[in-house]
């Protein structure tokens, strides 16, 4: 069946998502006449189109377009990418993450159930290791907490688990722009969301990017007055001090036994028992001073380096591979949404049909994304 949407909204939607003809002709074929209005477009294609572009279908046959104003996102950067320079990779990550973020609550009220943001609000003018200490109670963690991870995919999959608990949901991309390691979405009277780098390589990257963006979500009230730079730092401190807390590094014995030969080894092992980086820990030592801060720097540029060899050699091994589309569909929509459109499947309250749609798979992915959501529930006893 043929149909004639309005093609000047059918261009807009292409040029808003920053997608070059030549990009969309890869799902869609001849789809520079169906611009030009020179050519129909079967209803299937376009419902292609609006997957592609996250748009409602019915919104391409209204006669004009109304333009809504969109605050942009928070970006946690290596370099300073701004907004209008998105890559379309990433900025259909973020109309992605910005659209799941609204259907979470139409999914909560077919359910009938109430959706409850539990994280306390802070100020700019509170110090950044107070926060992190109050924060660790609200979520009741343990001292020891990060003895009892096994390692820091565990790590990244616990802290994930408790943020989502408290209501912040929590997406995954592969956003293979340089410079982008994740970023938040808050305001809009819409659950908070924080959206990681699946591509980065490092998992104790993923879990400082985390709190970083966490920190911007707890601050929200003051974080469009501050400028950028000190607020970066504040975000950064933050997230430091929430997983590097001062009281649990002071007992640590590989303190001890690194404090005492600054040897590679005992960093790496103070590294890997809280679960962070080892720029994490060097960074904590030199604010804590422990270390003096031009020590700290001599160290990470060293440590830099022989990341670069281990990027490489992944780089070179993930040429043949990828990422199966049951667990990027899970990723993308995160645990917590994901086991509610799975708990409204299994009590008959949403077909299946809508939640494929919504979590942008197939039907024959679907069993994978129920049988990750299910290991992911008995691995946290739920």
């Amino acid at each position: 069946m043929n149909v004639s949407p309005n093609k000047d909204i059918l261009k807009w939607c292409r040029e808003y998502e920053r997608l070059s003809l030549e990009d969309v002709e890869k799902k869609v074929s001849n789809i520079g006449a169906i611009e030009s209005g020179e050519s129909n477009i079967s209803l299937g294609n376009l419902r292609k189109l609006a997957n592609l572009y996250k748009r409602p279908l019915p919104l391409f046959f209204k006669k004009a377009l109304v333009h809504t104003e969109k605050r942009d996102p928070d970006f946690r950067t290596v370099a300073n990418v701004k907004f209008e320079e998105l890559l379309s990779n990433t900025y259909l990550a973020v109309r992605d993450a910005q659209v799941k973020r609204a259907n979470f609550l139409g999914i909560l009220d077919d359910l009938e159930e109430i959706y409850q943001l539990n994280i306390p609000k802070f100020s700019f003018s509170e110090k950044p290791e107070e926060i992190a200490k109050k924060l660790r109670k609200h979520f009741d963690i343990s001292k020891e907490v990060h003895l009892k991870l096994e390692g820091k995919n565990d790590a990244q999959k616990y802290w994930i688990n408790i943020l989502e608990a408290h209501g912040v949901l929590v997406f995954q991309y592969s956003l293979s722009q340089n410079g982008i390691r994740g970023f938040c979405l808050e305001g809009d009277d819409l659950p908070p969301t924080i959206v990681l780098n699946s591509s980065e390589f490092f998992p104790a990257g993923r879990i400082f990017t985390l709190f970083h963006e966490l920190c911007h979500i707890l601050l929200k009230e003051d974080s469009r007055t501050i400028p950028h730079e000190k607020l970066e730092k504040f975000c950064n401190r933050f997230a430091g001090a929430f997983l590097v807390p001062e009281e649990s590094l002071q007992t640590s014995n590989n303190l001890d036994n690194y404090l005492q030969e600054f040897k590679s080894f005992w960093l790496s092992r103070l590294a890997g028992e809280f679960k962070v980086s080892q720029d994490v820990i060097l960074i904590r030592l030199a604010q804590l001073e422990y270390i003096s801060q031009a020590f700290c720097y001599e160290q990470i540029k060293v440590i830099e380096e022989s990341r670069k060899v281990v990027l490489n050699n992944q780089k070179q091994k993930e040429k043949s591979g990828f990422l199966d589309q049951s667990r990027r569909a899970y990723m993308n929509t995160g645990k917590l949404f994901t086991n509610k459109l799975l708990n409204g499947y299994e009590s008959g309250l949403l077909g299946k049909a809508r939640i494929v749609e919504i979590l942008n798979t197939t039907n024959k992915s679907f069993a994978g994304v129920r049988e990750l959501a299910h290991f992911e529930r008995v691995r946290f006893k739920e």
